[in-house]
């Protein structure tokens, strides 16, 4: 784990639509817009960041997601100068207005996540002024108005607070509908990010509180107390053995009464819950190994994106991990034996990429057609055992083909035994998964043909059917989508091209090699272990 000192002022509060409740019950929730922004790189005297965008990316995500907002409404600029955040802003006014103009309620949140200092926002193209930014944000006519700053400031990683005057990003501070802001860190203190985490060590917590962990009341909403608090919590105990503690700070002005609810998790189509009595339980989605949020000691649900997770279990010098697939959605409740213990250097080396399940066994069944020969199609079911490292999979298949054969003298069978091997690279695509292959076949063919004109041929005292058998094989190009069922089975459609070298007759008798397109289909059904 490493350090940045931190401007934070309001982390990411922008995180999750806050419906704001009027203490009403059935009071209209504003319609949010929420422009996040994130760079790496900063002015160019600073040391590039490791995860500032992708930490605004994190956030945005889990706002979608959760939050009931909008994607065209969760607007991200990465890696822009200021020109990009203006026009970003430009289009949130334009929401914001159209809002406005129909009557309905509306908040704003902006987030940035990057280098900066008192003054100003670093970007590449520039400067971005604070007291501009805050100029503009007085001026949307926004009921709620969040603003984020996670700014880096000096040294490399290290983000931070200034000793001297502290940055004050309220804006409308007078505002009758209220403003909120959310600091990773007290003045003075460094705000820690992590390698393992593969972001902020607060926006990590803020996420994870966000999908459920901070949901005390367990009522599916997580409100501000809630997330604050566990954010504050979680932040103080994870920077406990760093040289600075990191105290998070929440700054809260708001009329009227009820709650802001910042994430609404009941309903969501995927969960998974862990038992109590760990120190830690880290939730990774696969096959990326992104880290998806986090659960204490007390345990509880988590909401997750519909996938692969991977739940890895810590407590004190013990690890054990458990995958669980929520392809389909649903709730997945873990005991401590659906845990497999694991090495601590094993999980370290691997961390998110680990794969429980590498080996795929299957059986497929479907067509193949030589168009340019005399088997117009024909059916074949194979076995099929492959074997995952990373986004490489080697697999290897045994197989039996039959096709019947119809040329101008001959009708009868052909009957081939084929094994094949490839090396593919995955991808991924939604719920699928997609694996490009080039390998290569052999098989063996024997055909029994019969005579168009047997009798005669009989009758002449000539054998009419003929028996032989050979060899044939080339390279495959193959294509797979894979679509989860659920726990380990999955459904695949699979897609290939032969380019078959055999031995054929022509129609004179003459024997030669010849090489023709081999095309297949086929449906697999498989189990990974």
């Amino acid at each position: 784990m490493s350090r940045r000192a931190a401007v934070r002022s309001a982390l990411a509060l922008t995180l999750l639509t806050p419906a704001l409740a009027a203490g009403a019950a059935g009071a209209v929730e504003p319609e949010v817009v929420a422009v996040f922004v994130g760079d790496n790189l900063g002015s160019p005297g600073d040391e590039p960041l490791r995860y500032a965008e992708s930490d605004a990316r994190r956030l945005r995500d889990v706002l979608v997601e959760l939050g009931g907002v909008l994607s065209e409404r969760a607007l991200l600029v990465l890696g822009g100068g200021p020109a990009d955040v203006d026009r970003a802003l430009g289009l949130a006014r334009a929401h914001l207005d159209a809002a406005a103009r129909a009557g309905r309620p509306a908040a704003f949140y902006f987030l940035y996540s990057g280098h900066g200092d008192d003054e100003a926002l670093h970007l590449p193209g520039g400067p971005l002024p604070i007291t501009e930014l805050r100029a503009r944000m007085a001026a949307l006519p926004a009921r709620l108005r969040l603003i984020v700053l996670d700014a880096c400031r000096t040294g490399g990683r290290s983000r931070g607070l200034g000793r001297g005057r502290p940055i004050t990003v309220a804006v409308t501070p007078d505002s009758p509908e209220g403003t909120v802001e959310l600091r990773a860190s007290a003045a003075g203190e460094a705000a820690q990010e992590s390698d393992e985490l593969g972001g902020a060590v607060f926006s990590h917590y803020l996420v994870s509180g966000l999908r459920g962990a901070a949901d005390a009341d367990h009522d599916g909403r997580v409100t501000l107390d809630e997330l604050y608090a566990h954010a504050w919590r979680s932040t103080l105990l994870r920077t406990g053995g760093a040289a600075l503690l990191q105290h998070p700070e929440i700054a809260v002005r708001l009329a009227g009464s009820g709650e802001v609810v910042l994430s609404r998790i009941t309903g969501r189509g995927a969960f998974v819950e862990v038992p109590p009595g760990a120190e830690r339980h880290l939730v990774f989605g696969m096959p990326r190994g992104t880290v998806l949020g986090e659960l204490g000691p007390e345990g509880g649900r988590l909401a997750v994106p519909a996938g692969r997770v991977l739940i890895v279990r810590r407590d004190g010098e013990r690890a054990a991990v458990a995958e669980v697939d929520l392809s389909w959605g649903g709730a997945r409740v873990l005991r401590a034996a659906d845990f497999r213990a694991i090495s601590r250097e094993a999980l370290a080396a691997r961390g998110g990429a680990l794969e429980l399940h590498p080996y795929r066994v299957g059986v497929r069944a479907g067509v193949e057609s030589l168009p340019s020969g005399a088997e117009p199609i024909g059916l074949v079911v194979a076995a099929e055992l492959a074997r995952s490292f990373g986004r490489l999979e080697l697999e290897g298949d045994l197989g039996y083909g039959a096709a019947p054969v119809d040329s101008p003298a001959f009708r009868g069978w052909k009957h081939s035994a084929i094994a094949g091997l490839s090396l593919g690279l995955r991808g991924f695509a939604g719920r699928f998964t997609l694996v490009g292959s080039l390998g290569g076949e052999v098989r063996y063919a024997r055909e029994r043909l019969e005579r168009l004109d047997a009798d005669r041929v009989r009758a002449a005292g000539l054998p009419a059917s003929e028996d032989h058998g050979w060899m044939a094989g080339g390279p495959r190009l193959a294509l797979r989508a894979a679509l989860p069922l659920g726990r380990r089975l999955s459904l695949a459609l699979v897609l290939a091209v032969t380019g078959l070298v055999q031995q054929e007759r022509a129609s004179d008798g003459a024997v030669g090699m010849v090489v023709r397109p081999l095309l297949s289909a086929g449906l697999s059904f498989g189990e990974a272990f």
